[in-house]
């Protein structure tokens, strides 16, 4: 049996294959800082608080685990079986991972089995922490649901400037007018709205076959 695509048309979805496993390569070679952020809804509100298990130590079983610049390491040195967030001038900016770099101007909180839920769950980025020794205290309010939705943008514009020449031509107005409704919804405090409107821009921004 022959086959009925022309040698033109083998080439022309090859092309488009090329294009679409590039712009997955630009979206999940992105920084650390920005996993699971695609995922992101608005959080509770609410405040949690934990004793954690200890500070520059090593990360054990079912353990919650701070590092701070005072370890003397660039990142936590963890291995891939847990949960991470990273806490800069007070708030979270990064959820998920392991090993990450640990900010001069924060710290890490290192989650291990059965503590992993605990951070998923009280620690998204936008939150805000304090550590006052071992003592955890994460605050999710107003101004976190603010943070998150940021960074929802920042992140959304990010990926798709590095895939811009890969969005389908007919795509991009459909890409630039929802995010240009996600910034407005941001300035006016509509956070879910702003979140929505970036999960919009990324539908209309992914190659398609």
């Amino acid at each position: 049996m022959h086959s009925i695509w022309t040698a033109a048309e083998r080439i022309e979805w090859l092309l488009a294959l090329a294009l679409f496993l590039l712009f997955l390569a630009a979206l999940y070679s992105a920084p650390a800082r920005a996993s699971d952020i695609y995922s992101a809804a608005l959080p509770a509100l609410g405040v949690a608080e934990r004793t954690v298990d200890g500070i520059n130590t090593t990360r054990g079983t079912d353990m919650l685990i701070v590092y701070t610049p005072g370890t003397g390491r660039a990142t936590t040195g963890t291995n891939q079986w847990g949960y991470e967030v990273v806490v800069e001038d007070g708030y979270v900016v990064a959820a998920g991972g392991n090993n990450s770099p640990i900010p001069q101007n924060g710290f890490v909180v290192s989650a291990h089995g059965a503590s992993i839920p605990w951070l998923q769950e009280n620690a998204p980025v936008g939150a805000r922490v304090t550590l006052n020794g071992r003592e955890l205290r994460i605050t999710v309010d107003a101004e976190s649901h603010k943070r998150l939705a940021a960074e929802v943008l920042r992140y959304t514009e990010e990926v798709l400037g590095t895939a811009w020449d890969m969005v389908p031509r007919a795509s991009q107005d459909e890409v630039a007018h929802s995010m240009d409704r996600a910034q407005a919804a941001l300035m006016d405090g509509e956070y879910g709205k702003a979140i929505q409107l970036a999960g919009e821009a990324r539908f209309y921004g992914t190659p398609s076959l």
